[in-house]
């Protein structure tokens, strides 16, 4: 089974058989994660242009809202470029860096990974377009300057690993 965002707002959930359609935006859906839950219904992470993260569950074979996920400064006025489900939190490349949404968080707002206050890029772009999972404890973010990575020591953590050239 596969889900596909689309550039006019809708979703496409296709099997080998069939296919579903659901129209949820009027802009851009850059990516779209699933994750099953009992009685057949889905969860479904979206990230859509300029409208930030968002949770849907598809129960019944209707798509739900159930949250949007802001970030500090933009609210929910950001682009999701792409996720990356693991065991206890989902990772989340943006139009102004990269966030985290730890699957036992009582509040909805996503928490900055990179870049930090601390780091000397933190002024420039920001801009993280693709994320990269080596192994079950390696993840790799590409941005517009430089590639960044958790640090095996501190799995939040995040640091520079390789400046582009």
């Amino acid at each position: 089974m596969s889900w596909i965002g689309s550039a006019e707002g809708d979703v496409w959930r296709i099997s080998a058989h069939t296919k579903q359609h659901f129209d949820i935006s009027d802009d851009r859906i850059y990516k779209v994660v699933v994750q099953p839950l009992p009685n057949n219904d889905t969860l479904c992470w979206i990230g859509i242009r300029n409208k930030g993260l968002q949770k849907w569950q598809l129960s019944q074979g209707k798509l739900h809202h159930i949250s949007s996920y802001p970030i500090p400064f933009k609210g929910v006025n950001y682009s999701v470029y792409d996720i990356i489900s693991t065991q206890n939190k989902l990772l989340v490349a943006t139009s102004n860096g990269l966030f985290c949404l730890p699957f036992n968080s009582e509040g909805n707002a996503l928490q900055r990974l990179y870049p930090t206050k601390t780091d000397p890029s933190c002024m420039g772009p920001k801009v993280i377009r693709k994320l990269a999972q080596y192994n079950n404890n390696t993840v790799v973010a590409a941005s517009q300057k430089r590639f960044v990575g958790n640090r095996p020591a501190n799995q939040s953590c995040f640091g520079t690993m390789h400046s582009k050239t």
